[in-house]
């Protein structure tokens, strides 16, 4: 148990390190400088808490990555604290299976000069074509409905907000373009963190 312990905040630490560090690279500022911008601003201080937090839970590699850079935005202009508190909550939602199932919707359109990638709207799926792809099953849909929530998917034909209907598993969907943005910013994530495989 010690050695699940010492393991656990090993990987904790790393994740924390990785959000102050991209912060630090997206603001310019120092490691010291960023921690002292977070703490000193009552907003910032809440951001940083849940991007921190959710940093420590996740399974997702870039995610701490991803995160870090979304606050040293903020830190580097105020005005993107509404955009960027956006992202971090998006960024909170998705773990290795959501990203599984948003690539299906997803199609790799380009690679910048600076090694990430571009992505754009592929075709449309329903959700028991994702279970049978995936292996999940039924157990697509919850995930199908925490993308939906997140804003990453949509059904094309309805509001998206009716997934208790009978018929949730014939429904189609599309991504959003906030589906393409999330990979497009966990492409930048994965080419500064030198985790270029950040699919699956």
């Amino acid at each position: 148990m010690q050695a699940f312990g010492d393991r656990l905040n090993q990987q904790q630490q790393e994740s924390l390190t990785t959000v102050v560090r991209n912060a630090q690279e997206e603001c310019g500022l120092t490691p010291e400088s960023v921690i002292l911008r977070l703490a000193e601003d009552e907003d910032l201080c809440l951001l940083a808490a849940e991007a921190i937090d959710a940093a420590r839970r996740s399974r997702l590699r870039t995610k701490a990555a991803a995160l870090g850079s979304s606050l040293g935005s903020i830190i580097s202009d105020a005005t993107l604290i509404d955009l960027e508190s956006v992202w971090i909550r998006i960024l909170s939602t998705v773990e290795p299976s959501h990203v599984r199932i948003l690539a299906l919707f997803l199609e790799n359109t380009a690679t910048m000069g600076s090694g990430s990638t571009l992505w754009g709207q592929g075709k449309a799926w329903r959700v028991h074509e994702i279970g049978t792809e995936t292996g999940l099953h039924e157990a697509a849909l919850p995930l199908v409905q925490d993308l939906m929530r997140a804003g990453l998917l949509m059904d094309p034909g309805d509001s998206g907000l009716r997934m208790g209907k009978a018929n949730a598993f014939s429904s189609v969907f599309v991504a959003t373009p906030l589906g393409s943005q999330l990979f497009a910013r966990l492409s930048i994530a994965s080419v500064e963190s030198n985790q270029i495989e950040f699919i699956g």
